[in-house]
């Protein structure tokens, strides 16, 4: 699963997901009006360049209510179930500011996962509703899930963005990562701490991209619709939780642990050469990795555990040497459902 959600034009990428007709319609418009005016000096160059500027600005006005108009459609799933919303800062405490790097003038809440009012039985019933690799796993198993995903929520501060936010959304969203971390001592993350959950696809800070989700700072960032996509098809190969999760690992592990970790760091080195030896077939063997995955070696790294994890037996046989170093470096085997602990 990208980070980034493409929308291809005349071979440019232009990172605006699913835009409606009129929209694309502008997108089109403004490349037409910027080619013709290129190198053109006239009088009608310049009133062609601010209908360009003006057209932009409109572009801006309708992305922005497109991505906001339905902000709450993702999370009908829940109403129509009759599930729990968490309570509203008003009976939960919840922090004034936001971390660096969120917007203060969104509307969102923030809540401290100690405060969530979540209880263990909560957890449970919503892994059982929810998560088919939870259901898969041995009891033994299920109960290390579920306590490991007990203290990572209650270590989190939680941003999301929605007027009635649901305890599924803090519970989903975590256990992407102890879906990863499952087999290794250090599961906490504890760089990150803060999880932000969009209900869809949002823009980059910093430009015109639409994203899936992204890792910054102390943050991991995931858009809903896109986590529920991957969580309701565990075979296709993309899960956004999984790979925003393996680029936190990564940090966390490398960069923020300063190597602590010698196993990961070692394991991780290989993978990134095998990765090499698959960049070099890129072009003539395009086998279960996305076009994505090779913009460079951590993208490869965070689609290979998405495929990992999804994809297990196609992996083993494709890339046995990727699969063993994986399975070495997470300490699991998502062959083995019932118990993939090694």
């Amino acid at each position: 699963m990208p980070d980034t959600i493409y929308y291809n034009s005349n071979g440019n990428n232009i990172a605006f997901d699913s835009l409606p007709p009129d929209v694309k319609q502008l997108v089109h418009q403004v490349q037409a009006d910027d080619s013709s005016t290129q190198n053109n000096d006239s009088p009608v160059g310049f009133l062609m360049v601010l209908l360009g500027i003006y057209l932009f600005a409109y572009l801006l006005i309708k992305l922005s209510k497109f991505i906001d108009g339905d902000r709450e459609e993702a999370f009908s799933i829940f109403k129509q179930n009759g599930n729990s919303s968490i309570p509203a800062p008003d009976d939960v405490p919840a922090t004034d500011t936001a971390p660096a790097g969120e917007p203060e003038d969104k509307d969102y809440y923030i809540y401290d996962g100690n405060n969530l009012g979540l209880s263990e039985a909560d957890i449970t019933n919503i892994l059982v509703k929810y998560y088919p690799f939870y259901n898969s796993l041995w009891p033994t198993v299920q109960y290390r899930f579920q306590q490991r995903l007990f203290n990572f929520i209650k270590s989190k501060r939680f941003i999301i963005y929605s007027k009635q936010p649901y305890k599924e959304m803090p519970v989903l969203t975590s256990a992407a990562a102890i879906h990863l971390t499952l087999g290794m001592d250090e599961f906490m993350l504890p760089w990150f701490k803060n999880i932000s959950i969009h209900p869809e696809a949002y823009f980059a800070d910093d430009s015109l991209r639409v994203l899936a989700g992204n890792v910054e700072g102390e943050t991991v960032t995931i858009a809903w619709d896109q986590l529920l996509k991957g969580i309701n098809n565990q075979t296709d190969g993309s899960n956004v939780g999984l790979h925003e999760m393996a680029h936190a690992l990564y940090y966390q592990q490398a960069i923020a642990d300063n190597n602590k970790e010698i196993n990961f760091s070692s394991h991780f080195e290989k993978v990134m050469q095998e990765g090499e030896e698959v960049y070099k077939l890129k072009d003539n063997q395009k086998i279960l990795y996305s076009d994505y995955a090779y913009r460079n070696l951590q993208e490869f790294w965070a689609e290979s555990v998405e495929i990992f994890f999804e994809k297990p037996d196609e992996m083993k046989k494709c890339y046995p040497q990727i699969y063993d170093t994986i399975k070495e470096l997470l300490q699991q085997d998502p062959v083995n459902k019932g118990n993939p602990l090694c």
